[in-house]
């Protein structure tokens, strides 16, 4: 027979713990990087998104310890401990606002620059193993979403640019030996789409439904 007491053990003692991660060396490395004591001093105007645990409401941090906002924004649930910041626990901005291009635009933002972060394009495989499928299906969730709001604030005075991902890719988004090139191969693809005046576009230049790529050439 299968023995369920350790299962049970290893269970009860993860439902006592509020993550399975501390963020030690993730508080490490933003400590590290960020120049400043307080997010008002950013010479570039800088806004986290959290969630609030209780609510599930977005929460806006513009103001107070950088580092302490990040860990918040970063903080995926039962992955790393939400983290309190004036008198609210907070965690994860995804949860409350997976994609904050209205936010952005609430804000005052007349042009706002998207870079995607899920996998835009059109998969040639389905996900091979259970966490595969969820992170899949998680970046299918998230390019929806994004395609919306984007169109959505583009109805408005903001214009909303999506810098082009990488299509085709035939990399798994969840391989990461392939970092470094890929890091490469995005740096001269977007400078090209730069000199090609990208920036300058007036319409959503490309489709996310569902990681389908459409970018017209300049001048079509």
């Amino acid at each position: 027979m299968f023995p369920l007491a350790p299962l049970r053990g290893a269970l009860g003692a993860l439902n006592r713990r509020s993550s399975l991660l501390l963020p030690s060396a993730l508080r490490a490395v933003i400590t590290s990087a960020i120049p400043y004591r307080d997010l008002a001093e950013a010479v570039i105007p800088c806004h986290v998104v959290a969630t609030d645990v209780m609510s599930g409401e977005a929460v806006i941090l513009s103001a107070g310890d950088p580092v302490e906002a990040l860990l918040a924004s970063t903080a995926v649930p039962a992955i790393f401990p939400p983290v309190a910041i004036d008198g609210r626990l907070l965690m994860d901005g995804a949860v409350g606002n997976i994609t904050p291009v209205s936010r952005i635009a609430a804000l005052g933002a007349d042009r706002i620059l998207v870079i995607p972060t899920g996998f835009s394009c059109t998969a040639t495989a389905p996900p091979a193993g259970a966490l595969s499928m969820v992170l899949h299906s998680v970046s299918l969730v998230t390019m929806r979403q994004l395609h919306t709001d984007i169109v959505r604030v583009n109805s408005g005075p903001a214009r909303v640019v999506v810098v082009p991902p990488l299509c085709p890719l035939n990399i798994s988004a969840y391989d990461f030996s392939h970092a470094g090139a890929l890091i490469e191969r995005s740096h001269r693809a977007t400078l090209e789409w730069l000199a090609a005046g990208g920036i300058e576009q007036r319409e959503v230049p490309m489709t996310l439904l569902p990681h389908e790529h459409i970018m017209p050439r300049p001048g079509s």
